[in-house]
C-alpha cells in the first residue's frame, strides 16, 4: 500500500523530514485526509471533479517526488 511505501521511504532516508512524509500521506492516501490518489485512481468519485487546487497539489507532489534521492544514514 502507498502509505507503507511512504513510511518505508522515510525510514530508509529517502524522505528526510517526517512533515514531508505526512504531507504526502495526507494528500494521497489518508482515509481522513485529501486522499486524492484513491479518489481519482480507484474511481471513488462519480466523475473526476478535481479542482485547480487539487491539480496543483498533485503536480507539486509529482515534482517533489522526482527530486527525492536516497541519502546515506549518518554514523
Amino acid at each position: 500500500m502507498l502509505g507503507d511505501i511512504l513510511w518505508d521511504a522515510l525510514e530508509k532516508g529517502i524522505i528526510n523530514d517526517r512533515s514531508w512524509a505526512r504531507y504526502f500521506y495526507n494528500l494521497l492516501c489518508d482515509p481522513v485526509g485529501k486522499n486524492l490518489r484513491n479518489l481519482v485512481s480507484h474511481g471513488l468519485l462519480p466523475t473526476v471533479t478535481a479542482t485547480r487546487e487539487d491539480a496543483a497539489l498533485l503536480l507539486h507532489v509529482a515534482c517533489t517526488a522526482r527530486l527525492l534521492t536516497q541519502t546515506k544514514p549518518s554514523a
